[in-house]
């Protein structure tokens, strides 16, 4: 007898809440906290994250391992390591404080869906994302975003499909970013993560790489679909389906269906929903967008290195 659907969702959510839990009860050393404090972040804080976002798997990634406390101690740390890597990703994309803030809106609609208790939610996570930010700022995440929007720009200037990439694939840097950037629509071109999105990919993830062919997430976004085929395949190791304007991009293998599929929508339609393959004509669970969702605002970043060239790229203002 298959088991509801319902007690399925309370159950996979007991079990991203009840390590988050376990987490507050976990000691470390007085000098090792000290040191994250005037690395600008806080230990509970990462503590309370590496037991929500730390048990995802991490697909390939590497940090300096000369950088600050932060970063040192997520070098011995696997699920502090996840956790860093994700959140410099998201600050790369996003304003530091409205991040900041979603990420803790998000957990608490999690913690309050699977009724735990509100304590474990981390209050203040700013100086982390921002600790995280700082202490990986060598790591080169203009490359992966130029590689995935060249791909999309590429199949919507030929108007054809792509097909899915081979396992190894890596970003051809030595190709001229953007210049495709008159075919680059706005879901493209800005890089924040609409806050549905943000909350179903947190809550939904680790079920997604514990169960990949019994779950399947379908987003539709108007902005941020760089960002999540950056998180979802390169970081996370997922298969990516993205339809924009009718043409088809697939970011992941062939031999295998998409667990994220992402559709280009208007800003009001920001919306998530999770699916049993085996039933796709009725979600297990919807996140739609909402008046009272805290915005998520985009931040540009770039290489120092040429970014002057890149403001005025992002300007609409063509290269002479």
């Amino acid at each position: 007898m298959p088991i509801p659907a319902q007690f399925q969702l309370g159950l996979e959510l007991t079990n991203i809440v009840r390590p988050l839990t376990r987490a507050l009860w976990t000691t470390a050393s007085l000098a090792l906290s000290n040191d994250i404090e005037n690395g600008g972040s806080n230990m509970i804080t990462e503590m309370k994250l590496a037991s929500l976002l730390g048990r995802l798997r991490i697909e390939g990634f590497a940090l300096e391992s000369g950088a600050g406390p932060t970063v040192q101690q997520a070098l011995k740390d696997p699920a502090l390591f996840s956790v860093v890597i994700q959140l410099s990703l998201l600050a790369f994309a996003h304003e530091d404080e409205s991040l900041a803030n979603a990420l803790v809106e998000a957990i608490e609609r999690i913690v309050r869906e699977s009724k735990n208790d509100l304590a474990i939610v981390p209050d203040y996570i700013q100086l982390l994302v921002r600790a995280c930010q700082q202490q990986t700022a060598a790591f080169h995440w203009t490359y992966l975003y130029e590689s995935v929007e060249r791909t999309v720009e590429s199949a919507l200037r030929s108007g054809k499909s792509q097909p899915p990439q081979q396992d190894g694939f890596r970003p051809d840097t030595r190709q001229k970013p953007n210049e495709l950037h008159n075919l680059k629509p706005d879901s493209v071109m800005f890089r924040n993560v609409p806050f549905p999105v943000l909350q179903a990919l947190i809550m939904w993830s680790l079920s997604l790489q514990t169960f990949p062919e019994h779950r399947s997430l379908h987003l539709q976004c108007d902005s941020g679909i760089s960002t999540i085929a950056v998180w979802c395949h390169h970081i996370l190791g997922f298969n990516v389906t993205v339809n924009i304007q009718d043409t088809v991009v697939h970011f992941g293998t062939g031999n295998a269906n998409a667990n994220i599929y992402i559709e280009e929508s208007d800003a009001e339609q920001a919306s998530a929903s999770l699916m049993e393959p085996a039933d796709p004509h009725q979600p297990l669970f919807e996140l739609a967008n909402q008046v009272n969702n805290p915005v998520v605002s985009y931040e540009l970043r770039a290489e120092a290195f040429g970014f002057g060239r890149k403001a005025l790229e992002y300007a609409g203002l063509a290269e002479d």
